[in-house]
């Protein structure tokens, strides 16, 4: 199984992750110590180049919360079960304002790190 690693600057473009036919099996979305300042969408797409945030469609969300507290440092997570999501293409990710938003995020409400464990082949 591989993981892709995206740290909190990566989170502010459109990412290629893999350019092949593969399973994705779980997704970690980790928050920053100080929070988000505002709602976050994690957007994957099954595309072989980096995607298209507000024109491709997603095949996965992830909405990330704002902490009740600030300080409390989170991990939202996605887990695919029987073997993982079938990508036929690729796995692309885009971190944006609202769900299928063309807006990527600003560098305040980038989430800390995303972790994409997948492996090539169908």
């Amino acid at each position: 199984m591989a993981v892709f690693h995206m740290d909190q600057t990566a989170c502010g473009t459109n990412t290629s992750i893999v350019a092949t036919t593969c399973r994705m099996s779980a997704i970690h979305v980790d928050t920053p110590l100080d929070g988000l300042s505002a709602l976050a969408n994690v957007m994957i797409y099954d595309t072989a180049s980096a995607p298209v945030a507000g024109t491709d469609v997603p095949v996965a969300a992830l909405a990330i919360p704002l902490p009740a507290t600030s300080g409390l440092r989170g991990r939202t997570k996605l887990i695919f079960p029987a073997g993982g999501k079938r990508m036929a293409n690729g796995i692309g990710v885009s971190v944006t304002t609202v769900f299928n938003g063309a807006t990527l995020v600003a560098t305040t409400v980038r989430p800390a790190g995303i972790d994409v464990f997948y492996e090539t082949g169908n």
